[in-house]
């Protein structure tokens, strides 16, 4: 009875020292492999603490999401209500996962903004200027 580690799976993640030096990490004379970032609950963590990644990653889901359904879209042949229902369902909620522990900056912002004016842009179109 107790804990058992399989060896061969287990990876540990240390956070930089100020002098840069890395502790081996030992048990029972075996030596664990050390990572530098890894995806714990389908969140990336890195030993930066760099969110610039994993906000890409989340802008990637929606993004193979929105290429899914880019026919569908672009088609004329189905309604705008339509395709912001396929948009608020399918595309829309997949991107906010685990942004909660984000700190929202202005390149975050920008990233996300610019992600759904692409989406909005194929479903209605290019904006036209009234009066030109």
């Amino acid at each position: 009875m107790g804990l058992t580690i399989n060896e061969d799976k287990t990876k540990f993640m240390e956070l930089p020292s100020p002098t840069g030096d890395y502790t081996p990490f030992r048990i029972n004379g075996h030596t664990f492999e050390r990572v530098s970032e890894f995806k714990y609950l389908g969140t990336n963590i890195n030993d930066q603490n760099m969110l610039k990644a994993e906000i890409n990653n989340r802008i990637k889901s929606p993004n193979k999401c929105f290429f899914g359904l880019k026919k569908q879209l672009r088609s004329r042949l189905v309604s705008r209500r339509t395709k912001m229902r396929l948009y608020k369902t399918l595309i829309s909620p997949v991107l906010p996962c685990a942004s909660e522990t984000w700190t929202l900056n202005v390149d975050v912002q920008r990233a996300l903004e610019t992600f759904e004016r692409k989406v909005l842009r194929t479903i209605f179109g290019p904006v036209q200027e009234q009066g030109c």
